[in-house]
């Protein structure tokens, strides 16, 4: 009976990408302890955990952390671990002993690190740390940074080029049904002081993140002689058969005097207050324009009842007909000196009403209309004040609007000016669904990595330097440490358990792998093995899959986190370990592109180095619902076993009991047909070709 043979080696590609991968691909269903490397499988580097006592790993600590020295004190190198209730900052010594350097009760989580050299930002959700080289350079110091006594909301940071970048949570004080974790914010170029990007009030304005409580004042002048006046009418008369007086740069009337009342207007320009402030006082400055001694003068004050005024009125009727707020009663019960200044009272409660309005914008013009109220009927009265007006010598002689306000600004007002520039809102980016897990530098720009989405903050100098915003993905990651890497490239784990890899100025490449990462519970951590061969670690306590250029493969070390020993030329890191060290290949469904039953006769390998066994797992028959495996046999001196097993589908299993031993180039499978009735070519002897009858 003829023999036919296929060689197996794309199983050196590691694990299948996906479940729907096709018969005869070659990928591997299951590849422990060894790497996919450009020579095949290769045997991986072992992870080393030098520190002394080797403290437990308790899921996701200890943390190994390597940073700038700048000071040249010690070696660079931190341990962070929770242990009795407190997390512990460990100096990394020479000889890999600890000596403690900071501590906190009852923080139990990782670090992101935004290294300056000079200084470095650790930041972990409920503790911000900021660590700085000594002016003597004989050690660094250790400070916490506290916003009104507590932790700021941060979850992550980073470094991009001297910027500070940092993902913010809402603290559950803030609003109501507010979802963490919202916002990013970054820096002044150049300029980082984390002390006040931290240390601010954190608040909403319209589902906006903000920062920075600020305090500004205000004041305003008449702008031009057609922006204030007063009107005239009898107080008495039906209709009352107003007039309009511009001011024409000499005074502005109100009161009455002979029967006849007298109403200011005073529209002013350019009200720069935003959106969303609180006024915290309001009134005009006049200055007097005559010596005025009757009294009382009884008036009102109101604001044009409109979100801004476009224009000053230029008729009677048009000031009468004008929509007015509640209004402010002013009586005048003392008398006014030439050149003397007096303020109405204060107006804030209407002119809040004005700000508050939807239309209001900052820019805006106001305009406020003061009326004669006085209900006496006795004609003969003076009871009138006079004004100095826009156009008289000297602007500190016009009406003056003065305004102190509060709002919460999108940049801090002090320290690091944001600016809110084209394509960007400020110094921030609100995530209203999402929480901010990860902020990592990529190329120019920073990719941010948040739960329902990833964007990119493309690094601009037009109209000024400023960050745009470039959407990479409807989706997000899991968790903060499910992204890793550096300016380069990055590789992260999507929220349905894909990996994708990240390259600078490239489009996400899409890995998969989800059957076996989806399988991954609990909290995963990514780190970046040695940065040579580009290689990943994904693991989530109790298994690790590694994940290099050429494909995936599983490991038995269990990294929390991983720094690469250039003096050493090793990767070291605190892990825990299974006792298999074993290395195992599976290869996915084969059936050779014929669905006849086939006998498999020999396995050939090209393998070195140690004894191995091998095994055929077969499907007999289509409707099986499982494979069965055959038992192991060990391979020969020569690199062959002779499995004898019959089915229609197969897959390949090859095992070695040391890792380190485990050489595995190709396999060569050797089969026979020995069913015949859906074979054609020179078996198919006894086939028949029917008519359209049957016949």
């Amino acid at each position: 009976m003829r023999e036919f043979a296929q060689t197996l080696s794309d199983f050196t590609k590691g694990l299948r990408p996906d479940t729907n991968t096709p018969r005869n691909s070659g990928y591997a269903t299951e590849l422990y302890n060894s790497r996919c490397g450009v020579a095949g499988l290769e045997v991986p580097p072992l992870i080393v955990y030098p520190i002394s006592g080797a403290p437990a790993v308790s899921w996701p600590l200890p943390q190994l952390i390597k940073i700038h020295d700048l000071a040249l004190t010690d070696t660079g190198l931190y341990f962070s671990r929770y242990a009795a209730g407190t997390l512990t900052i460990s100096k990394v010594n020479s000889d890999y002993s600890l000596t403690s350097v900071f501590t906190k009760a009852s923080i139990n989580q990782r670090f992101t690190i935004a290294d300056f050299g000079y200084y470095q930002i650790w930041a972990a959700p409920g503790l911000v740390i900021k660590r700085q080289v000594k002016d003597d350079l004989s050690g660094y110091e250790w400070t916490e940074i506290l916003v009104n006594g507590s932790a700021p909301p941060v979850n992550c940071v980073c470094n991009f080029r001297g910027q500070l970048i940092a993902g913010l949570y809402t603290p559950a004080a803030d609003v109501v049904g507010a979802t963490k974790g919202n916002l990013v914010v970054w820096s002044e170029i150049g300029s980082v002081n984390p002390d006040i990007m931290f240390s601010q009030t954190y608040s909403f304005i319209d589902r906006a993140r903000t920062i920075a409580a600020v305090n500004g004042s205000l004041t305003r002048a008449i702008y031009t002689d057609s922006d204030d006046g007063f009107t005239s009418h009898i107080f008495d008369a039906v209709p009352p058969n107003v007039s309009i007086w511009p001011a024409n740069g000499y005074q502005n009337s109100m009161g009455r005097s002979g029967g006849i009342s007298y109403d200011s207007y005073l529209r002013f320009r350019n009200i720069t207050i935003p959106v969303g402030a609180t006024i915290l006082s309001a009134y005009i400055r006049f200055v007097s324009s005559s010596n005025d001694t009757t009294v009382p003068v009884i008036l009102k004050c109101y604001f044009n009842n409109v979100a801004n005024v476009a224009a000053a009125p230029t008729t009677g009727p048009q000031v009468e007909a004008l929509a007015q707020t509640a209004g402010v009663a002013w009586t005048i019960s003392g008398t006014w000196s030439k050149g003397s200044s007096y303020n109405t009272p204060d107006l804030t409660t209407d002119l809040q009403s004005i700000v508050d309005k939807s239309g209001w914008a900052s820019g805006n013009a106001v305009m406020i209309l003061i009326r004669d109220i006085d209900p006496s009927v006795d004609q003969n009265w003076n009871k009138i004040r006079a004004s100095r007006s826009a156009g008289y010598f000297g602007e500190e002689n016009w009406p003056q609007l003065i305004i102190t306000y509060t709002y919460t600004s999108t940049y801090p007002r002090t320290g690091d000016p944001m600016q809110p520039y084209k394509r960007t809102s400020g110094n921030y980016r609100t995530r209203p669904t999402s929480t901010v897990h990860r902020v990592l530098p990529l190329g120019n720009g920073v990719m941010v990595y948040c739960s329902d989405r990833i964007f990119y903050l493309k690094a601009a100098s037009m109209p000024e330097p400023t960050f745009g915003i470039v959407e990479i993905s409807e989706f997000g990651i899991p968790s903060t440490f499910c992204a890793e890497g550096d300016d380069k490239e990055h590789v992260f784990i999507d929220t349905f358990k894909n990996i994708w890899r990240m390259v600078e100025g490239q489009k996400p490449k899409y890995l998969g792998y989800r059957e076996y990462i989806g399988a991954l519970t609990g909290t995963l951590i990514i780190s970046k093995g040695n940065p040579t061969l580009g290689d990943y670690y994904i693991s989530n306590g109790t298994k690790t899959y590694l994940l290099t250029s050429f494909g995936l493969s599983e490991w038995f070390q269990y990294p929390t986190s991983l720094v690469w020993e250039d003096a050493n030329k090793r990767l070291i890191g605190p892990i825990a370990v299974s006792t298999d060290v074993s290395a195992y290949m599976a290869s996915t469904v084969f059936d050779f592109g014929v669905r006849a039953l086939k006998t498999i006769t020999v396995m050939e390998m090209g393998a070195t180095g140690q004894v191995m066994t091998a095994n055929v797992d077969y499907k007999y028959k289509v409707t099986d619902s499982a494979f069965t495996a055959s038992r192991f046999k060990t391979v020969s001196n020569f690199g062959a076993v002779t499995p004898i097993v019959t089915g229609t589908e197969f897959k390949f299993r090859v095992k070695g009991a040391d890792y380190t031993k485990f050489d595995l180039d190709y396999l060569t499978v050797r089969y026979k047909y020995v069913d015949k009735r859906m074979i054609r070519g020179v078996y198919a002897t006894d086939a028949k070709v029917l008519s359209r009858t049957g016949r």
